[in-house]
């Protein structure tokens, strides 16, 4: 081991001032601190991709060098200390030693408009699956990360997160940026930095300056969704009658729901304001949602560039209200709070072969939910892909298992599950590879037991 690698290992209480005064900072130490973190292990003279990238194209032609090298703090479970820590890493005892790992969290060498770092590449292990009270159940997109602390070979379940720096990015290539990351594990395709990112998409024109960056409009973001060779599902909320906006959101939700299950991430666009004041807008990626007994989504989970990663957010009723640090002035400590925070369009990227998005679905997902409410059932829409949907019934009591396992089914489906109390009842298995759907074209029925 490079002693030069080390800089320390601290409890969290020590370790949060190395995260700043910055709100990501904050929330960042706070987090942490909810999933169990009780000793961080301070990496420094890490060198991350990503911020390589960004101090190549950028920060190292600033007058003042920033350096290019990074801090890295790492969250641990146990409580140890630095000399247990080195016992720990040439020794066989470092699961024992130091518990579960958390995760870790970039501090780069620039820093914020108030003098604070900037958190850089960030990787956190998810809240728990259900709520203290069990009332409410949680779905994360949650994919395996590697890490290596010093020969260590470590892994976390979770979505990069990141901060803007302000000038080789914004918030919108912060969050094609995170939601590249979770494709990549889906689809296999690329990801790049936040300047690549950021390049990428000012191929469509635009009457700002490619840096320092002004941020990028909507376009400019389905350019980059473009490049990967991935289509897009937008959806807007049109209506203004009080009926049909409320059946807008339920869609909304629907699709939430149905594509975050499927580890697919979904950039929502943001407006927030007050009554008489400016309007400002925003993006975040929807990377979870919670839902109660009865399936309704009454919560979703962001990564927001200005907050942190997994960042709750209540939406409870059927307006395109929600409500988290940007609208609650207890929370907001580093910014100014507003009165409203509404989603205004929902970007999904999907493969190229998913012809049949959420809206084509919707007809027949509310006619199928329609008819099994009265039986106590509910209905979830998915999308899945072959191997995952037939390792779901494999695994599962069902009275035609053989019938669907032996199926020849497309790569892509949609499919409309009928429940009670969490326990499938029946599937209707559609072709998301089809451009239409009708509820008597479905492939397959799975009856389970």
């Amino acid at each position: 081991m490079n002693e030069d690698s080390l800089e320390s290992v601290l409890s969290l209480a020590n370790a949060a001032p190395k995260l700043g005064e910055s709100h990501p900072g904050r929330y960042i130490a706070k987090y942490v601190k909810e999933i169990g973190c009780r000793t961080v292990v301070v990496e420094r003279n890490y060198i991350d991709k990503d911020y390589l990238m960004d101090y190549a194209t950028y920060h190292c032609r600033s007058f003042k060098d920033p350096g290019k090298r990074v801090s890295r703090l790492h969250f641990f479970k146990n409580a140890f200390d630095q000399d247990e820590f080195l016992d720990a890493l040439t020794g066989e005892r470092f699961g024992e030693i130091c518990g579960r790992y958390l995760g870790f969290s970039i501090v780069k060498p620039i820093k914020n408009a108030e003098d604070q770092p900037i958190i850089g590449r960030t990787i956190l292990e998810t809240y728990p699956q259900s709520s203290d009270d069990g009332r409410i159940t949680r779905f994360y997109i949650a994919n395996e990360q590697k890490v290596n602390l010093f020969g260590q070979r470590l892994t976390v379940r979770s979505v990069p997160f990141q901060v803007q720096d302000g000038q080789v990015c914004k918030c919108a290539t912060v969050a094609l940026w995170s939601a590249s990351h979770a494709l990549s594990s889906l689809f296999d395709t690329p990801t790049h930095s936040p300047s690549d990112i950021t390049v990428s998409a000012t191929s469509y024109p635009s009457i700002h300056r490619r840096f320092p960056s002004e941020g990028l409009i909507l376009e400019q973001m389905m350019e980059y969704i473009k490049s990967l060779g991935l289509e897009k599902d937008v959806m807007t909320f049109p209506h203004s009658d009080a009926r049909l906006a409320a059946r807008d959101v339920s869609y909304a939700k629907t699709a939430i729901k149905a594509y975050v299950q499927a580890r697919i991430p979904v950039i929502a666009t943001v407006k927030m304001f007050d009554d008489e004041t400016q309007l400002d807008y925003h993006a975040i990626v929807i990377t979870g949602f919670g839902i109660d007994r009865r399936g309704k989504l009454l919560e979703i989970y962001v990564h927001d560039d200005q907050v942190g990663p997994f960042c709750r957010a209540e939406w409870r009723d059927e307006s395109r209200e929600i409500h988290y640090e940007w609208t609650n002035v207890s929370l907001s400590g580093g910014f100014d709070a507003y009165e409203h925070c509404q989603i205004d369009k929902l970007i999904v990227p999907v493969y190229t072969k998913i012809r049949l998005p959420s809206a084509a679905m919707a007809g027949v997902y509310e006619q199928i939910q329609r008819e099994v409410r009265s039986e106590g059932l509910t209905a979830t829409l998915l999308y899945q892909q072959v191997g995952d949907y037939k390792a779901f019934v494999a695994s599962h009591l069902c009275s035609n298992k053989t019938e669907i396992l032996l199926k020849d089914l497309p790569r892509f489906l949609a499919v409309v599950r009928t429940s009670y109390a969490d326990k499938p009842i029946l599937d209707y298995v559609y072709d998301a590879t089809a451009n239409t759907v009708r509820k008597s074209k479905f492939l397959a029925e799975a009856k389970y037991e």
